[in-house]
């Protein structure tokens, strides 16, 4: 691939009036050139379709869609659809790259002529801070049996709950056009959560190649995502049992799956946490997922202000099977329920309580904080950390048909 290698940039846009300048504005301002950019205000009722004509004028190379709402799988459908490149890539419309991260792409990507490319690295910028996250995926070409043998596993570690260094998210992945048009088309509209994985697991079971380079230039905006992850509905435990049916449905045309079908499991199983743990309350299973020794009728204080946090503590308000008696987190943050003020971990001494539930998804730190509460003189029977054999196929089609 050569300066001739035109790149699509699609940008889903609802509602981010505040952010929407700065993301199109650094797409605009790349040190490649071309690039056509796709703007698709799904259904906007803020100023972002006055900012899309903007550009519009400004630079011949967006061009801008109006559509009713849909969701985000119906804008993205949209965009991917109306896209000429050769290549596709997404940019989410409250988030920005890099001057040189489509330069990057063209010339460690696509020179390789592979049928998607993975930009391993990201920067999430806080609100007072911007952090390089890094990741350990081997830079090189997989092709063929390397895809499902070496990149899958990469997901997700299924010894650990959880060990992940391949990431779902859209926008650090480049597909060729026609593999993401394909792909995308297969993506259910309902699906409100989890809508990268179902679009990138199509797209990868299809790939027969795949590369991966080293590219951090895309500034994932955290406070935007947690106001978001705020506003859990019915609607997204909805779309993920839709995922579910479909995704079990379409691994299991493809020989030999029974090693990515667990894989899925697992990556799946991190989203539900993630963003849907009200699905673990509503089946007949008699522990708190995946938590294997915490019964129903405990009480339990929570440890941890993150999303998996978020979304138990969220889902518990709404369940008599357990008793919430304290959030506790590193540090003191502000509580998305007017019911709790997260609390520091000392605040569990002076608490009753039969389990702490370490509501952390990364292996390493919860096995920090689990080393923590023990020096603190929490008892280590009261501490409950995720189990690797609670993620189970049958648990979850139990919780989820």
């Amino acid at each position: 691939m050569t300066v001739d290698t035109l790149v699509s940039v699609v940008v889903p846009i609802y509602n981010i009036e505040a952010y929407l300048d700065k993301c199109v504005k650094s797409i605009i301002d790349q040190t490649y050139r071309n690039i056509e950019i796709i703007l698709v205000d799904d259904g906007s009722t803020d100023g972002c379709a006055s900012i899309c004509g903007k550009y519009a004028l400004l630079d011949m190379r967006v061009c801008v869609i109006h559509k009713v709402n849909g969701g985000l799988v119906s804008a993205r459908k949209a965009g991917v659809e109306a896209a000429n490149g050769d290549y596709i890539i997404n940019v989410d419309g409250d988030d920005w790259i890099e001057p040189d991260r489509i330069q990057n792409l063209v010339e460690k990507g696509f020179s390789t002529g592979a049928d998607m490319v993975y930009m391993s690295g990201l920067r999430k910028d806080f609100e007072d801070r911007s952090v390089v996250c890094k990741t350990d995926v081997p830079c090189k070409t997989y092709i063929g049996n390397t895809i499902s043998n070496e990149l899958f596993p990469l997901f997700t570690d299924t010894s650990k709950c959880f060990k992940v260094i391949l990431r779902h998210n859209l926008w650090m992945w480049a597909v060729k056009k026609e593999l993401l048009q394909r792909n995308q088309r297969k993506v259910d509209d309902r699906i409100i959560m989890t809508e990268d994985q179902a679009c990138v697991w199509y797209c990868l079971l299809e790939a027969e190649s795949v590369a991966v380079i080293e590219e951090n230039g895309y500034h994932y905006l955290q406070e935007r995502e947690s106001a978001i992850t705020n506003t859990l509905s019915d609607r997204y435990e909805e779309g993920m049992k839709i995922l579910f049916s479909q995704m079990l449905d379409w691994i299991g045309q493809y020989k030999n799956n029974g090693e990515i079908r667990e894989i899925w499991m697992w990556a799946f199983t991190l989203s539900v946490l993630y963003s849907s743990y009200g699905i673990c309350l509503q089946s007949d299973i008699d522990f708190l997922f995946p938590y294997k020794k915490v019964r129903k009728g405990s009480k339990i204080a929570v440890y941890g202000a993150g999303k998996i946090g978020k979304s138990m503590i969220m889902a518990l308000e709404k369940t008599e099977n357990y008793q919430t008696v304290i959030w506790v987190d590193r540090k003191v943050r502000q509580s998305p329920l007017p019911k709790y003020q997260i609390e520091t971990a000392e605040k569990l001494l002076d608490c009753d309580f039969d389990y702490v539930v370490v509501a952390v998804a990364d292996a390493d730190m919860a096995e920090e904080i689990n080393m923590e509460l023990i020096e603190l003189g929490i008892e280590k029977s009261k501490i409950a950390m995720m189990d690797v054999d609670a993620i189970d196929e049958r648990i979850l089609l139990r919780m989820l048909g």
